[in-house]
């Protein structure tokens, strides 16, 4: 398929004077990223280690019981069942006319649409004006959400349709695995679908439906008319549905519903496919919260990164009037930014574990300060060989 590809540039110059206003601005934005890094670092520490407990705790107290049959002697425990999820309800998409006994029935739609990109390169002029050129490229895709071609920066020649058709979800309201209902909390975890695919009959629906050409293409309905060759404004329509299968839950056990068990530090709603015995849910359970966390501290770290960035940002702006020394001025700027924000992030990090893990905070709280040592250090290097370079004295005056 060849892809239509075109693309228009523009060129504008910032002034020096706007440079650091709009410098000296992120300012006050990088004062407040840097408290919401911080923030997120703190709160994630003590969410991971409320997890860690909470999710040690329930690997501690669950029992396994029998799905085939209710046991009231585990009402108000938490409980580990291994079964069949299934339903007897028949989910349908009214527009369309299909019909599935699922525990969920999916509609997706793309629409071919034309999407702006864009790329601008800088050019530092001297006086500390900058040269910017932007190239803004339109190709054409499918897409999902629906593309405002208003807003590109050349519309004329790149207009899409509205989007005619949404994409919809439906879940079946009772979920059962043998004897026991799963809450919503459970049964909405069980999203593992399979193709719905199309025929004839669907494709004559949708024909009237939306009032265009329709035709069956790998199992979906296209809306246009050639599907090797689209263009914009066609439409793809798929369907995936959550047939019944077996899974593993763990939660509280109410009379004959499953749903999520909770504590005061935290709850519990896990599922996982085929027959997993409750340790190794739990197993998977704590991986996942390991992920999260570090996940977390990346996010954090790389907030305080661009705070300390936007707040040392006016230097290096200020310099920019000698392109040259601008550029050394910048780099020195991205490296004090980055060792403040790993320094940064260890403190508040060991903080935020201190309470729990007084041994690793310590660590942190090390290493923290080896980054700080390295910072001035380096910074006292940078001085020392500034005050040993020569200074050239002005001639003295002829008598």
């Amino acid at each position: 398929m060849v892809r239509s590809v075109d693309s228009v540039t523009r060129t504008s110059r910032v002034g020096y004077g706007r440079r650091l206003r709009s410098a000296l601005g992120g300012v006050v934005f990088g004062g407040l990223l840097l408290l919401g890094g911080c923030g997120t670092l703190f709160w994630n520490e003590g969410r991971s280690v409320k997890r860690y407990r909470v999710l040690k705790e329930g690997a501690g107290t669950v029992t396994s019981i029998d799905a085939a049959s209710f046991s009231r002697s585990a009402d108000g425990r938490l409980v580990h069942v291994v079964g069949e999820a299934r339903t007897s309800e028949t989910l349908r998409d009214e527009t369309f006319g299909v019909e599935v006994q699922a525990l969920a029935l999916l509609r997706d739609v793309q629409m071919y649409q034309w999407v702006e990109r864009s790329r601008t390169e800088e050019r530092k002029q001297l006086g500390g004006s900058v040269e910017k050129v932007t190239t803004y490229e339109y190709e054409q895709e499918w897409r999902g959400d629906a593309v405002r071609s208003s807003a590109f920066q050349q519309p004329a020649g790149h207009q899409n349709p509205e989007f005619p058709l949404a994409a919809s979800s439906q879940r079946a309201a009772v979920v059962e695995i043998g004897a026991y209902r799963l809450g919503d909390a459970l049964a909405q975890q069980i999203g593992r679908a399979m193709m719905v695919p199309m025929g004839a009959e669907e494709a004559e629906r949708a024909r009237a439906a939306l009032e265009r050409p329709v035709a069956v293409d790998g199992g979906d309905l296209y809306a246009g008319e050639d599907p090797q060759r689209p263009r914009v404004g066609d439409l793809r329509i798929g369907f995936r549905m959550v047939p019944p299968t077996e899974v593993s839950v763990i939660g509280r056990q109410v009379d004959r519903t499953i749903d999520r068990h909770g504590t005061d530090s935290g709850s519990i709603a896990l599922v996982e496919y085929g027959s997993v015995p409750a340790d190794q849910m739990f197993q998977a359970a704590q991986r996942r919260n390991r992920g999260l966390a570090w996940l977390l501290r990346l996010a954090g770290f790389a907030a305080l990164f661009v705070a300390f960035s936007l707040i040392l940002a006016p230097l290096a702006v200020a310099a920019d009037v000698v392109p040259m020394v601008g550029r050394f001025v910048g780099a020195g700027v991205g490296f004090a930014a980055f060792a403040l924000a790993a320094g940064l992030s260890l403190v508040v990090i060991a903080v935020g574990w201190f309470a729990y893990r007084p041994l690793l905070s310590g660590v942190l709280l090390s290493l923290a300060l080896a980054a700080v040592v390295l910072v001035l250090r380096r910074s006292k290097k940078k001085q020392r060989l500034r005050a040993s370079e020569p200074v050239e004295l002005p001639p003295l005056p002829t008598p």
